[in-house]
């Protein structure tokens, strides 16, 4: 019984810590841009980032699956108003 119980949990774990990598990946492969007004940011949530910016034709993609993983963890993140595009990326500019 324990190794069934321990088995249940690791597939868990497992498949939480997999559909975060693969919303990571998706999140970074939509982080693109030619100038800063390609940028959206969609706000923050932990595991992803305190901002996660992503191309303006992205967002309809990614807003849903960042919405849907269910956070267990806590940011604590510097201010950061604005937005470059720097190497064809959404970089947030912090104060």
């Amino acid at each position: 019984m324990k190794f069934i119980y321990f088995v249940l949990v690791l597939v868990f774990l497992t498949s939480c810590t997999n559909q975060a990598e693969i919303i990571k990946n998706k999140i970074n492969d939509s982080n693109y841009c030619e100038t800063k007004d390609d940028c959206v940011d969609l706000g923050g949530k932990c595991p992803f980032d305190c901002y996660i910016y992503v191309n303006k034709n992205e967002v309809e993609k990614i807003r849903p699956l960042v919405e849907s993983y269910e956070s267990n963890c806590v940011y604590d993140c510097v201010y950061c108003p604005d937005v470059t595009c720097t190497g064809e990326k959404c970089i947030p500019k912090c104060s």
